[in-house]
This record gives structure tokens, C-alpha cells and sequence, in this order.
């Protein structure tokens, strides 16, 4: 897969923070290379339940988030541990994103 542009991963984001009744974001917010919680993606999805972002997935508190995020994206839904922790995995777009940013790509998103 390419390397995925800025505006299609805003678009992706935004379609899902609509989804979970979140106003769309103007741009991608900056954040730290390697960082399940200072992650770009994270930052952008920190209001819709995400708590953080690893290498497939994303971790979300509450159900109904969890529920919504993997019916847009078409994928399943795991229990994260004992707690109300929720695990959907990444759609290709965003693990791809999350994949190459953490590789450097997007230097205006990577905090110094």
C-alpha cells in the first residue's frame, strides 16, 4: 500500500468521529513517533473513547464506542483485559498511516 495522504486519513478520521457524533477536525493533530498515547491518531480520536492506539488496533472505553468504531470499520470487537477496556483493530488506511508515521513519514505531524 502507498503511503496514504494527509487529506485521505483526515477524511477517514473524520467520517469516523461523525459516526461517533464528534465535530471534524480542520487537521491532523501533531504527536510523538512510537507513542500509543501521543499518537496522532490517538489525539484525534482521544474525544471519541480511544485511549490509546498500538500497531493494529485501537483501545476504547466504552462499548458503544467500540461497537460503532468496528461496524464503520468492518471488524471485531475484543475485550482488552478484565476492565471496560474495548480492542478494534486498524482498517489498512490508518494502520498503514500509523505504520509509516511511526517510520518518520509526516514530519509536520512529529513533535520535536
Amino acid at each position: 500500500m502507498e503511503v496514504a495522504t494527509l487529506t485521505e486519513v483526515l477524511v477517514c478520521i473524520n467520517q469516523t468521529r461523525s459516526v461517533l457524533n464528534k465535530k471534524a477536525l480542520a487537521n491532523m493533530p501533531q504527536g510523538r513517533r512510537y507513542s500509543a498515547s501521543c499518537c496522532p491518531l490517538k489525539l484525534a480520536l482521544a474525544d471519541c473513547g480511544v485511549v490509546s492506539v498500538g500497531i493494529i488496533s485501537v483501545q476504547v472505553k466504552t462499548r458503544t464506542s467500540a461497537q460503532k468504531l468496528a461496524r464503520l470499520w468492518s471488524t471485531e470487537i475484543r475485550n482488552a483485559d478484565a476492565s471496560t477496556r474495548y480492542i478494534v483493530d486498524l482498517i489498512p488506511l490508518l494502520y498503514e498511516f500509523r505504520k509509516n508515521f511511526d517510520s518518520g513519514s509526516y514530519p509536520e505531524l512529529i513533535l520535536p
